[in-house]
């Protein structure tokens, strides 16, 4: 219905402000100056360095997002719209992991194979879709924010092992 669609909608913004404040930003920063290391002796070192400083950065804004969710939207919201605090952390975690993605694609850019990007992005939305039409109308909003949670996993699960293949990187998974 249209209160689960505003309750969703209220708490997706909230987990947009990531994309916007970090992804988008280090992004259009990141991608020209990791092409332009590419043939450096320690350029891989660095890529793995820069992703878990990224890594950093991106989830303790999602947490400080999540944290703070309840509190801004009873300020800034109607009470019919308070309980949109609980779709928040998902669409942070959901967009944490798509700026994730962005960064693993790295092998890609760098050997000029972004057209590897095509199956990650098709089976995430595949698989978005499915779950929507599945657990939206179960569990409405929260079961679009898993959604998103689910596909958006997937899709820097597919863009990791895809650009890994291109262009390996050693991350420090146990670090990040």
């Amino acid at each position: 219905g249209t209160s689960e669609v505003g309750l969703y909608s209220l708490g997706f913004r909230f987990g947009v402000i990531i994309t916007l404040l970090i992804t988008q930003p280090f992004q259009t920063a990141w991608v020209p100056y990791s092409v332009s290391m590419a043939g450096e002796p320690d350029c891989k070192r660095a890529y793995a360095e820069v992703m878990k400083q990224f890594t950093t950065l991106i989830v303790g804004f999602a947490l400080v997002m999540s944290l703070a969710a309840r509190d801004l939207i009873h300020l800034m919201a109607a009470p019919a719209y308070w309980s949109a605090y609980m779709v928040v952390p998902l669409i942070c975690f959901s967009q944490v992991m798509r700026g994730l993605a962005y960064m693993l694609e790295v092998g890609m850019v760098i050997s000029k194979r972004t057209a590897y990007r095509i199956p990650a992005v098709v089976s995430a939305t595949v698989v978005n879709l499915g779950l929507d039409f599945l657990l939206v109308p179960r569990l409405g909003a929260m079961g679009a924010a898993w959604a998103s949670v689910v596909s958006f996993s997937l899709f820097a699960a597919i863009t990791y092992m895809l650009s890994r293949k291109l262009y390996p990187i050693r991350y420090e998974w146990a670090s990040i």
